[in-house]
């Protein structure tokens, strides 16, 4: 029996300080069953990938029984600020009172229940004892909540009423953050439309690349594609689409996957493709195309949308080819490249180029890291942090990629929660009908290894 409620001192309907304490009119034994759970102090540290489990509970919900506590992983603070908190800003040292507690959960244990209107609260253990870590809103949607108000914040406020009682008093904690979590740490800049373009450090269930898709078409083949918003995959159309062919494949989209060896039980998302969007092209197939999924993926560190670039190329970024060596076990592999500059790919490949193509030069040795049939994307990471896309591979090309500044309109319009960056870099494409090329480039014009020496040895020779 209750005996009385004592409601938190800044009580409210719509925040976090929705709590209250229910003195009991007679103690419990706390030799037997059900045992206190411990409540961490103001300054405790949860250590990231922490044991957590999501209990559910709230009016006209059953009591939190095992059935109902569901596996959860804590993140680092780092992910959940920059995942779900204040974009820009430097994360909080772990020092600092946590802003939010995130769980990293199994997200295919979600499909076909709706969780509106529950609260939830995050238990978790470490070294076998169990917190009582952080509590949720009342849920608005239909999935379990990503944030969780920490419960030290509200430390003094439970000491102060309980006169101190604190069941964490009798026990010594030896560990901290360490190395580089002492850092002062930002997070990357962000859209309009959320986080996009954040690369785990270190992998979250060993997926590096949180918007790399595999997009299995018909069953008889596998193409590259990039999460660019929570409900689109873009893809190259020549790999998905046959020529020809006026009608949509059967199409299944996989995240969060490392591999041909599907991840543990729901760490992977899989949906549907239920339509195929592509530009209007006078005269010409486009390159680029959306797929539709059937539904929304929820971001996730191990399924995330990338980021957009609106044109031009990032100064002071490191750009990339990402894909599989083997199109049988898809274990993803990046080759380092650079892009090259207007004048070197018109030259390059003059009176032979689509217009709105990137041209790229492997460093030393990457050349073969990755097969060019599944039509792999070209990303860059800019100086600020973020991830971006910058074009999807071309047919039969390792070197040339349909680059996605020319459709941003489209893009845009079509998906409606784009990521797109602001414009940064310098413009790639050279005038129309400008000539920059020296005139030996065509005895040159069958190597392009003998073109590209030619080209960076004319400024010296004119010189």
């Amino acid at each position: 029996m209750v005996a009385r409620l004592v409601p938190h001192e800044n009580a409210s309907w719509d925040d976090a300080s929705d709590l209250a304490l229910l003195q009991l009119r007679a103690p419990v034994n706390l030799s037997t069953a059900p045992r206190p759970v411990c409540l961490p102090h103001p300054e405790h540290y949860f250590l990231p990938r922490s044991r957590c489990r999501l209990a559910l509970w709230g009016r006209g919900e059953p009591a939190a029984g095992p059935n109902a506590q569901l596996e959860a992983e804590l993140l680092s603070g780092w992910w959940c600020h920059c995942l779900y908190g204040r974009q820009g800003a430097s994360v909080p040292p772990p020092g600092d009172p946590p802003h939010a507690l995130c769980p990293a959960y199994q997200e295919e244990e979600e499909a076909g229940r709706c969780w509106n209107y529950s609260h939830w609260s995050l238990l978790c253990q470490e070294e076998g004892t169990w917190f009582l870590a952080g509590i949720s809103d009342l849920s608005s949607g239909c999935l379990r909540p990503r944030v969780f108000y920490p419960l030290q914040t509200h430390g003094p406020w439970i000491s102060h009423v309980t006169r101190g009682a604190y069941l964490e008093d009798q026990l010594t904690w030896d560990w901290g953050p360490e190395g580089e979590e002492t850092e002062t740490q930002t997070c990357p800049p962000t859209t309009e439309h959320g986080a996009c373009g954040l690369r785990p450090e270190p992998a979250v269930m060993g997926v590096l690349w949180p918007w790399l898709a595999e997009v299995h078409v018909a069953g008889d083949r596998v193409c590259t594609g990039i999460l660019v918003a929570p409900g689109w995959v873009l893809a190259a159309t020549h790999c998905v689409l046959r020529p020809g062919s006026t009608t949509v494949p059967y199409i299944e989209v996989y995240l969060g996957r490392a591999g041909a060896i599907p991840l543990p039980q729901g760490h992977q998302v899989s949906r549907l493709v239920i339509s195929i969007r592509l530009p209007r092209h006078l005269g010409l197939r486009p390159p680029l195309a959306l797929l539709e999924l059937s539904s929304r993926v929820e971001p996730s560190p191990s399924a995330l949308p990338i980021c957009l670039h609106p044109g031009g190329v990032p100064l002071g970024g490191s750009c990339w080819v990402l894909g599989w060596k083997d199109s049988r076990d898809r274990v993803p592999v990046a080759a380092a490249v650079s892009i090259l500059m207007p004048r070197l790919c018109h030259c390059l490949y003059q009176g032979i180029l689509p217009s709105g193509t990137l041209c790229v030069l492997y460093s030393e040795g990457q050349e073969d890291r990755c097969e060019v049939t599944s039509a792999p994307p070209l990303l860059c990471q800019t100086e600020e942090g973020s991830w971006v896309l910058m074009g999807m591979a071309v047919r039969g090309s390792q070197e040339l990629f349909a680059a996605i500044a020319p459709e941003e309109a489209w893009i845009s319009q079509t998906v409606g929660e784009a990521h797109f960056l602001p414009p940064s870099g310098y413009p790639y494409w050279p005038p129309e009908g400008s000539n920059l090329c020296p005139p030996d480039m065509a005895r040159a014009s069958g190597s392009p290894q003998a073109a590209l020496f030619l080209l960076l040895l004319t400024p010296l020779i004119q010189g």
